[in-house]
């Protein structure tokens, strides 16, 4: 009889509680589902076995090669030509292959830009500061100011035809660069009203003519050891060593190599040699793997939980 009683009241619980119970499963099958993303194999490896600050890995170290079957920035240096003018080489870089034109725009002409694509924005190295020797202020300001400009040409970057293959903002970098042989990017223009006659009121979207080659580039890179640090092999190191990008974990912030991120004070275990979206874009691609199982899973215990619901009901407990 206390066995029956006790039976009826969990039935009773269970059915008058049934959307608590249905979401305490739901969320278990979810935390099952992440754990097992976390559990999904990338390059070979669990997230756990990923490298982190054990530089010496053959996981790093395979970032920090040309022979890499990845691009940058999930390898952690380049192997173009610019890598030459902009000091990113990877150590085993063929620079005898380089040639660079007398012309070609200095390291402190190039900015880090963040350019309006079609589909996305994305930081792209682009010359974007006119040569010393340039006197044209207006063009200069063209160039160099184009947040207060209502010339919407401003955000259409072009790229040099001759052989330097250089990438400028726009065509008034390209000219107070003396680069006058140049294509221009592909753009549209999404005006909200009426464009206005300078079509101030739109926004400019961009991409790449067939055939040019972007540079993707990280907006911030600590390349300087912090002023009180007195090492001077560490400041060596952070100024002309091998170019090969750590991370700071958890964030945004580079450091051109280890020696700079040691020497502004940041602790080896606290650095990374992997990319944060490889881990993202990893951890997005498990859980799409999964989640046909886990939305299988969950219609069958909806349809379970509601026939039972609806039975019991009908049974009068």
């Amino acid at each position: 009889m206390a066995i029956r009683n006790e039976n009826k009241a969990l039935t009773n619980y269970l059915t008058t509680n049934v959307d608590i119970v249905f979401t305490c499963v739901v969320i278990v099958c979810v935390s099952y589902g992440l754990t097992t993303a976390f559990e999904n194999p990338f390059n070979g490896k669990n997230i756990t076995e990923l490298p982190n600050f054990d530089f010496s890995s053959d996981g790093c170290l395979a970032l920090n090669s040309c022979n890499s079957s990845e691009s940058f920035p999930i390898r952690r240096c380049q192997c173009d030509s610019l890598c030459d003018v902009m000091k990113d080489c990877c150590h085993d870089v063929d620079q005898a292959s380089f040639l660079t034109p007398h012309d070609m725009p200095t390291q402190s002409q190039f900015r880090c830009t963040n350019v309006n694509l079609i589909d996305n924005t994305q930081w792209l190295l682009l010359v974007a500061k006119c040569a010393s020797s340039w006197k044209d202020d207006k063009i200069q300001l063209l160039c160099e100011e184009i947040a207060d400009n209502d010339d919407f040409l401003v955000e259409v970057p072009v790229t040099a035809t001759d052989d330097n293959l250089v990438t400028y903002r726009n065509r008034y970098c390209a000219y107070c660069n003396q680069q006058y042989s140049f294509v221009s990017w592909n753009y549209t223009l999404q005006c909200f009203t009426p464009p206005t006659e300078d079509f101030s009121n739109c926004v400019t979207s961009v991409t790449a003519p067939v055939g040019v080659d972007t540079r993707i580039c990280l907006p911030e890179v600590v390349s300087t050891c912090s002023a009180d640090h007195k090492n001077k092999e560490d400041v060596q190191g952070c100024l002309y060593g091998s170019y090969s990008h750590v991370r700071l974990q958890y964030t945004s912030t580079y450091f051109r190599n280890l020696d700079c991120a040691l020497c502004n004070g940041i602790a080896l275990e606290n650095t990374t040699c992997i990319e944060s979206d490889d881990i993202l874009s990893m951890t997005s691609t498990s859980l799409i793997s999964v989640s046909d199982a886990l939305l299988t899973s969950i219609k069958q215990l909806l349809f379970v939980l509601g026939n039972w619901n609806t039975r019991h009901k009908l049974q009068g407990h």
